[in-house]
């Protein structure tokens, strides 16, 4: 007589109740804080360094879905929509850092705070302009 095997089931993941399957791919990131249902986590897409807060339950073995943080609600500023910056040529940077007395390593260690105003000479950005830029950004 032949005996009639069982084959085994494929394992499945369990599903979270109530959740869609998510297509995304598993992102790295760090969480910043917790707030009750929510998480502050942060990652690196590409070069730049983002947060957002997403739903805590979310948050699995320090990974969050692609398509998670990107329906995410933004954190911070974005400075990159808000400033527009001229070409900045190694030259540019060379004069601005002679105007300012800035010709060698040690000049540079002994008056660090000159370096903001070559930053200032280049850009033509201050504080006070950024924090006013940024407010209008926002709407507020």
């Amino acid at each position: 007589m032949e005996e009639l095997k069982e084959e085994a089931a494929p394992i499945k993941e369990p599903k979270r109740p109530g959740r869609e399957a998510r297509t995304g791919k598993p992102v790295a990131v760090t969480v910043v804080e917790r707030r009750g249902k929510s998480a502050l986590v942060e990652w690196l897409d590409g070069d730049l360094l983002r947060r957002a807060y997403v739903p805590a339950d979310e948050v699995l073995l320090d990974k969050v879905d692609r398509m998670v943080l990107d329906a995410g609600i933004p954190y911070g500023v974005a400075w990159d929509e808000i400033v527009t910056l001229p070409k900045i040529t190694p030259r540019a940077l060379c004069v601005a850092l002679r105007q300012q007395g800035l010709w060698t390593i040690a000049d540079l260690e002994a008056n660090p705070q000159r370096f903001p105003r070559v930053l200032h000479a280049l850009t033509g950005l201050t504080i006070g302009g950024l924090r006013h830029a940024a407010k209008e950004h926002q709407g507020g």
